[in-house]
């Protein structure tokens, strides 16, 4: 019984550091150089804003097991100086932040059927208290969306 309880133990820990390495590799996807945060992603921002102008009070189910966004954008911090930022013109500290807080996610964020996208723009709405349409409208740098 003693061997069989050591298996179990040496077991549960590899479960353990697997899920670990694997929520860390996730969080730490390191910047895009030359990238962009694509057009749609940008546009999502505005349909998002207008969803949740049109039924309020927003509710969000977090960490839900079906969210793909490996990503834990309700954990991520920022949101309230960047909502003080791009509350009214000039946008230009607010699309400087903007980059800052979602470029090293753009690859993540591009893909729009994960969810990333949407989780990340709900918790700016949210924790930031902001109208999220803001960045499609005053942060484009080109047709291809935001520079990163």
């Amino acid at each position: 019984m003693g061997s069989s309880t050591l298996f179990y133990c040496l077991a549960l820990s590899m479960v353990a550091v697997a899920a670990v390495s694997s929520t860390a590799a996730a969080e730490q996807v390191g910047p895009n150089e030359g990238s962009h945060l694509s057009a749609p992603a940008m546009k999502s921002s505005t349909f998002a804003a207008e969803v949740h102008e049109a039924s309020s009070p927003a509710r969000k189910l977090v960490d839900t097991p079906g969210s793909k966004c490996p990503v834990k954008f309700e954990k991520k911090t920022g949101y309230v100086e960047l909502g003080k930022k791009c509350q009214k013109p000039p946008y230009k500290e607010c699309c400087e932040l903007f980059k800052k807080f979602a470029c090293p996610y753009s690859k993540l964020i591009n893909k729009i059927e994960n969810g990333c996208v949407d989780d990340m723009f709900y918790f700016m709405r949210i924790k930031g208290n902001m109208d999220t349409s803001v960045f499609f409208y005053n942060c484009m740098d080109d047709p291809n969306g935001l520079k990163c």
